[in-house]
């Protein structure tokens, strides 16, 4: 049987070069990133948000302390992105409804990479 503990252990070892791109500019960019760890982070939030009751995601992983990247509500549907690792020093307002949709994606992008590995 596996705890939910040894689980979080093992995603943060799944890394590999993970970016962000604001209109078509590097916003963050970082070698070893936490992918696993980042979609299980980002799908428990999304599915919050479905639930309407977080519009905050703060992304910590075990090996960093502090927030890596934050998403919060800006209201007017719009999210505010910020990272302590920025490339881009510009925290620009996004549509959440992208957001959102960019982040299903990439999960399911994990999920595919993990069940034909």
């Amino acid at each position: 049987m596996q705890t939910q503990s040894s689980y979080a252990d093992i995603s943060c070892f799944v890394e590999g070069n993970f970016q962000i791109n604001i209109n078509e500019q590097i916003f963050f960019s970082q070698t070893e990133f936490p992918i696993l760890e980042f979609a299980m982070a980002a799908n428990t939030w999304l599915e919050a948000i479905d639930k309407n009751s977080n519009d905050v995601f703060k992304f910590e992983s075990i090996d960093h302390k502090g927030p890596i990247l934050i998403f919060e509500n800006a209201g007017n549907s719009k999210l505010l992105i910020r990272s302590e690792f920025p490339e881009k020093k510009v925290s620009p307002l996004l549509n959440k409804y992208d957001v959102t949709k960019e982040l299903k994606e990439f999960i399911d992008n994990v999920k595919d990479s993990l069940t034909k590995g």
